[in-house]
């Protein structure tokens, strides 16, 4: 399986780019045009490195407006930009990275234990968030210095 390993860079059916935070990819799928439009697709397993528990999807984001802001003790997330564009910072409290979403064929997949925070919602923006897990409170990690504390213990 292609998540395991970091500095994979390119698949048959998708491009893959590593970061510096391990635990964090960035897919690209492939796009199929004609006349009619265009399509693209993501499988769970194959593209989307977990079984799929749960789909939300976040829009009518007010300006100035963020969601997320938390971290998950176990669950993975997948999350696309359907419609519109907004950013992703990504930290895991020694490396972050801000991803601008703006792409329906772009998927970012977050494992657990990675903080992330979506902002900079264009008005019509529509993400789909795909999680290895059914919805569970006690998973998350917020606010950051819960997180904090929680990834010292992780690492002692």
């Amino acid at each position: 399986m292609f998540f395991s390993q970091k500095n994979l860079t390119f698949d048959v059916t998708n491009k893959i780019h590593s970061t510096m935070i391990d635990g964090l990819l960035q897919i690209e799928t492939l796009e199929f045009k004609d006349h009619r439009g265009t399509l693209s697709f993501a499988e769970a397993e194959e593209h989307i490195p977990f079984d799929i528990k749960r789909l939300f999807w976040i829009y009518d984001v007010k300006e100035g407006m963020s969601r997320g802001g938390h971290a998950h003790k176990k669950c993975k997330q997948a999350i696309i930009a359907v419609k519109g564009s907004f950013d992703i910072f990504i930290t895991d409290l020694n490396e972050h990275v801000n991803v601008r979403m703006d792409k329906p064929n772009q998927i970012i997949v977050i494992n657990e234990g990675i903080w992330c925070e979506l902002q900079n919602f264009s008005h019509d923006a529509v993400a789909l968030v795909a999680t290895s897990e059914h919805f569970d409170r006690e998973d998350y990690l917020q606010p950051i210095a819960e997180y904090a504390d929680w990834k010292k213990q992780q690492e002692a």
